[in-house]
């Protein structure tokens, strides 16, 4: 595991207690939205999961996501490891997921990062267009490099008289 990756785990899970451990914070607000807090937990994502884009198991662009649990025994597990909550330790109680809860954790001195990455097939299913993302990724530096763009092209599921009609 490198550098980047090391930090930002441990960072993920330090979030994920602090949250837990202190979600009535101010700082905690605009995740909380005025919901029953009590029973509000953050869970470290630690699984991969079906991608309804490619249909394909991969890794979540979210590194946790918020449930909601009246389970005691929940509430046992949490004290159990120091406010933690991650998918493994949670499988067997009592939840509900919040639907489009899930947090990208960024480490505090994070200067690049990327927002999504997505695969031809899984660009075409949430913008219905292969050109779209073909054309937003062509380059060319000098004339000698025109004939890059025409794998490019390709490898979006595309033609070049697709792209001109399309632009």
């Amino acid at each position: 595991m490198n550098r980047g990756t090391y930090d930002g785990t441990e960072y993920e899970i330090l979030f994920v207690k602090d949250f837990n451990k202190h979600k009535t914070d101010p700082k905690f607000n605009l995740l909380t939205m005025n919901k029953d807090v009590e029973n509000l937990y953050m869970v470290r994502v630690t699984t991969n999961q079906i991608s309804t884009l490619s249909n394909k198991v991969t890794k979540t662009r979210a590194d946790c996501y918020l449930i909601y649990s009246t389970d005691n025994f929940l509430k046992k597990i949490l004290i159990e490891n120091d406010y933690y909550l991650s998918e493994q330790n949670i499988d067997g109680t009592s939840y509900k997921k919040i639907p489009h809860s899930g947090i990208s954790v960024k480490l505090n001195d994070s200067k690049n990062f990327q927002i999504i990455k997505l695969q031809p097939k899984s660009f075409y299913a949430l913008f219905s267009s292969y050109e779209l993302g073909a054309g937003a990724s062509l380059f060319c530096l000098n004339e000698s490099e025109l004939i890059k763009n025409k794998e490019l092209i390709k490898g979006w599921n595309t033609t070049s008289e697709n792209m001109m009609k399309t632009f």
